[in-house]
């Protein structure tokens, strides 16, 4: 693709002028043989610094990379994270780490592929693959603090809407899919044996899931209206048992089939009296 030259290009010039970046390390799902490719996907890199975020935000990136910068920002600490966002719609991430934190990086991320190292540190590194970000299989503690924080959370929804409250009702439901979502994830790694990239953000999750549970899925979200947030709420809740059924097939979990029952009948009483 003709930015991806350009901006690998552009990155690997910076460092090179640059003092104090060490090694730069192209990453993400660019990187990811097994990954579909799209125009839009981000660039992603790991740097090496001496002087932390600031090279990169004292650089003049509309002149290097010849287009009108929209955003140059540190958006993370501790590492920091720079996000560079420019108006032909390329969106550029620089994880900067200290020199001492450099090999934890990249052991934690198996696609970092040096795209800049002038002392050749790297030159042995293996080849880019997903390893470190597949989904790891959740502790059955974490599966059952799942249920609770889920069914804590569609109480939560059931009752503002019962209370006419369907803008509260949609922020409960937001924080119930803090649990959903990677109640989802789990069902649909379990699958492979755990053995499966999701992405980042569950870009690759459609992949996974049955047509009927992505359907559950995108319906669990919905406008801020009474009747369709309840929809939404059944929807979750139909997905969330599917979800937690498939791992109670597995050794060591355990759904909690009673409080699924007792809960869904409590929140179809309150929607009944609400209609």
């Amino acid at each position: 693709m003709e930015n991806e030259t350009i901006v690998q290009h552009a990155v690997v010039a910076w460092a090179h002028a640059t003092e104090g970046i060490g090694a730069v390390f192209a990453t993400g799902a660019r990187e990811n043989p097994a990954a579909v490719q799209k125009k839009t996907m981000p660039y992603r890199y790991i740097v090496e610094s001496e002087r932390g975020a600031a090279p990169v935000m004292e650089e003049d990136w509309a002149e290097r990379l010849q287009e009108k910068v929209l955003q140059l920002a540190v958006v993370a600490h501790q590492p920091d994270v720079v996000r560079l966002f420019m108006a032909n719609d390329v969106r550029v991430t620089f994880c900067v780490v200290a020199p001492e934190d450099l090999e934890t990086a990249l052991a934690a991320d198996s696609l970092a592929r040096a795209v800049y190292d002038p002392e050749a540190r790297f030159a042995e590194r293996p080849a880019p693959t997903d390893l470190t970000l597949r989904f790891k299989a959740p502790t059955p503690e974490r599966v059952t603090l799942w249920c609770n924080q889920f069914f804590m959370n569609m109480t939560d929804v059931a009752l503002a809407l019962y209370d006419d409250e369907p803008w509260q009702a949609q922020t409960y439901l937001d924080a119930a899919r803090e649990a959903l979502i990677p109640m989802a994830f789990a069902a649909a790694a379990s699958e492979s044996g755990f053995f499966v990239n999701l992405g980042e953000r569950g870009e690759n999750l459609k992949a996974y899931m049955s047509d009927t549970a992505y359907d559950h899925l995108m319906r669990s979200y919905a406008p801020t209206d009474a009747a369709r947030i309840w929809d939404a709420l059944f929807q979750a809740c139909m997905l969330f048992r599917k979800c937690g059924l498939k791992l109670d097939e597995l050794d060591g979990y355990t759904y909690p089939r009673k409080m699924d029952v007792e809960m869904m009948q409590y929140f179809r009483r309150l929607w009944e009296e609400t209609r």
